[in-house]
């Protein structure tokens, strides 16, 4: 085996494809549930189907996932500390696999890689490190500065990740060889924090969602992605909508702020999260690093440069410009989006990857030669 990827969430086939373009690999997928369980009926069955497949499993670990799901439920704060304990457990196992498996490059998540990482260091593997959540320090900043603007808003200034999690995030990348991040606006965070660019790559996403159709006639609906709440700028899209005149969709759950949003004129609840109800436009004024999966559409997408692919938008702060935004996007034919998107390509991970294996080869020629 050369390539071993430990999977600490669902969500993995874009990146196993481009890892298996360079060579054999492994998925190690702790928390894949027994085919069994996928047949079973509601919520259990539907957990199940989502973490089929892998090389590598770990039963005792998914009775800690499904413990510490059980404890938090539905409280926001408590499923990000769940997710945050869940990934150190996730690290400890798969340093130990490390050092009994051997493979030559390991790709482990954020937050699930450090005691990995120094597993794959110590018998002379590479590390790639996939910053599959925000960078902590950065998405407390972003959360201050919107505490500022909307006060009212009780999560910005109710979830902040522990010390222990942000020095943990920071050493991995320390560690890591090579870092993948979800979008461009998490890469120039990097950037700014002296990751060379060579070393960055940006992870493969799945291609957008095909029932997203462009309507035939104009509907006068927007649709905001991700949950409508505070960090994914649930107040600038109504006041954008509300300038341009037209409907908001919006996804409703804990954390929804505020509180009587579908109450509000001019709002419409969506059923779930993939919903077929047609509109003209996917919007996302997020204030904080954010890759919601409705924005892989086929529809006009419009988004903050925390959210957006190629890490440019309008000001999730002025509501004016994100009107004026969508209503370009709007105005604008299909290949004119499409221009407008464009963004400097960065290395892709099966570049990225094989440089890792020339150089390890480079490295034993010139051992032996000597």
């Amino acid at each position: 085996m050369t390539i071993a990827i430990v999977v600490a969430a669902p969500g993995e086939a874009p990146l196993l494809a481009a890892c298996r373009d360079v060579a054999e690999t492994e998925l190690w997928s702790p928390l894949t549930a027994p085919a069994w369980l996928a047949h079973a009926p509601g919520a259990i069955g539907a957990y199940a189907r989502r973490r089929t497949g892998g090389d590598l499993r770990s039963p005792p670990l998914l009775a800690i996932d499904a413990g510490l799901r059980a404890w938090a439920r539905n409280h926001t704060d408590r499923r990000y500390q769940s997710q945050f304990l869940l990934r150190t457990a996730i690290d400890g196992w798969a340093a130990r696999e490390v050092l009994r498996r051997k493979p030559r490059i390991v790709v482990a998540s954020s937050l699930a890689a450090r005691r990995t990482f120094a597993a794959a260091r110590s018998i002379g593997s590479h590390c790639v490190l996939v910053l599959d959540v925000p960078l902590l320090r950065a998405l407390h900043a972003d959360l201050d500065r919107a505490a500022e603007v909307w006060p009212e808003r009780q999560f910005l200034r109710r979830f902040r990740a522990p010390s222990w999690a942000i020095a943990r995030q920071e050493a991995e990348r320390v560690l890591a060889d090579l870092v993948v991040v979800r979008g461009a606006y998490a890469r120039s965070l990097c950037v700014a924090d002296g990751i060379p660019e060579a070393r960055l790559a940006v992870l493969p996403s799945a291609p957008p969602s095909a029932s997203a159709l462009a309507p035939a006639t104009p509907t006068g609906r927007l649709r905001l992605a991700g949950l409508a709440a505070a960090r994914h700028g649930i107040d600038t899209a109504v006041a954008a909508a509300r300038i341009l005149g037209m409907t908001l969709v919006v996804r409703t759950g804990e954390g929804t702020e505020p509180a009587n949003l579908a109450e509000l004129p001019g709002i419409a609840i969506a059923a779930a999260m993939v919903d077929d109800a047609p509109v003209d436009a996917v919007i996302c004024p997020a204030i904080c690093e954010t890759y919601a999966a409705e924005l892989r559409t086929t529809l006009p997408a419009i988004a903050s440069p925390m959210a957006s692919a190629d890490g440019r938008g309008p000001d999730p702060y002025d509501a004016v410009a994100f009107a004026g935004a969508i209503e370009q996007a709007l105005r604008a034919s299909p290949r004119a989006i499409a221009a407008a998107d464009g963004a400097p390509p960065a290395p892709s991970i099966t570049s990225l990857l094989s440089s890792l294996g020339l150089r390890r080869r480079d490295h034993r020629s010139r051992r032996r030669s000597r």
